[in-house]
């Protein structure tokens, strides 16, 4: 009786539920672009982490003999006004790059979660004081406020990692207060309050677990802009100081020359186009994998 009431079957095998690696692997995967974008990424990991061993010159030293020289078999990418080896140095920038693209990332998504999330659970007053903060901050241009902090704080790859990180907090902040005030009135949550539990305790079981798919798939995408704006910072001279190797500082270098020899801004700016596109191909995939604004297919629900 029990078995047609609810369509069980006599001596059925339960049916095993996919490992949550296989399901995410899947999922990433679901899209030729953006297996593509998990490639590409991958391929950009590998480069930061063994390029600087695989690059064939020293990236800073000078040789003035072998200045501007076009690409050819002895330098794949040719040389610059100082004779530096413009393969070595985009390989050596690309360390560079994602490191700080990593950490700005993070800043940005660690603080605008958190005050997205202070902001949907605390009381009227404190919410409108947050968010009012959040707006102001929204309305400057990226790059101007990126700006204003680097003028407060001073140039070099720090600050630029912090300016890159208030840059996207508020973003963070208003996506994360969206996702947690919807949390916040589900029934589970007041069930949970009815019975005691601590705000704190809420926002750790119950908020957090649903505002992390939105908040993980917007920090995906908005890796490769902060790649973007970290080049931005050095094409104005305001990120890495020379001789670091920094693809915005490469390109900045590369005005004076861009008529008579392109390939000195040609490969770095290559090599910024090449990393926006994969993280944001990755981005796409992501935010598809979660199902932002449906189901998760990668996040189970909390309450099961």
């Amino acid at each position: 009786m029990a078995e047609e009431l609810f369509g069980w079957e006599a001596g059925a095998e339960p049916v095993p539920r996919p490992s949550p690696v296989l399901s995410a692997w899947r999922a990433l995967t679901a899209r030729r672009l953006h297996a593509l974008g998990l490639v590409m990424v991958a391929g950009l990991v590998v480069v930061a982490l063994v390029g600087p061993l695989l690059a064939p010159y020293n990236p800073i030293a000078q040789n003035l003999a072998d200045q501007l020289q076009p690409p050819s078999a002895r330098h794949w990418l040719g040389t610059d006004q100082f004779g530096r080896d413009i393969l070595s140095r985009v390989l050596s920038g690309a360390r560079l790059a994602l490191l700080v693209g990593l950490l700005a990332d993070a800043v940005a998504l660690f603080f605008g979660s958190l005050l997205g999330l202070v902001a949907a659970f605390s009381r009227r007053w404190a919410d409108a004081v947050v968010m009012r903060v959040v707006d102001m901050l929204l309305a400057f241009p990226y790059l101007l406020l990126a700006m204003v902090v680097i003028a407060i704080l001073g140039t070099g790859l720090t600050p630029a990692v912090i300016a890159i990180g208030v840059v996207y907090v508020p973003q963070f902040a208003r996506l994360v207060r969206s996702a947690a005030l919807a949390v916040r009135e589900e029934q589970y949550v007041e069930a949970a309050r009815a019975l005691g539990v601590s705000r704190t305790g809420i926002v750790l079981r119950h908020a957090l677990p649903n505002v992390a798919p939105p908040a993980i798939a917007q920090a995906t995408l908005l890796f490769g802009i902060s790649i973007l704006e970290v080049a931005g910072l050095g094409f104005l001279g305001l990120g890495a100081q020379p001789p670091t190797p920094e693809w915005g500082a490469m390109l900045a270098d590369s005005r004076t020359y861009i008529l008579t020899d392109w390939w000195l801004g040609a490969f770095p700016g290559l090599a910024i186009m090449i990393s926006v596109l994969a993280f944001n191909l990755l981005g796409d995939a992501v935010r598809d994998a979660f199902d932002v604004g449906g189901t998760s297919r990668l996040a189970g629900d909390p309450r099961s």
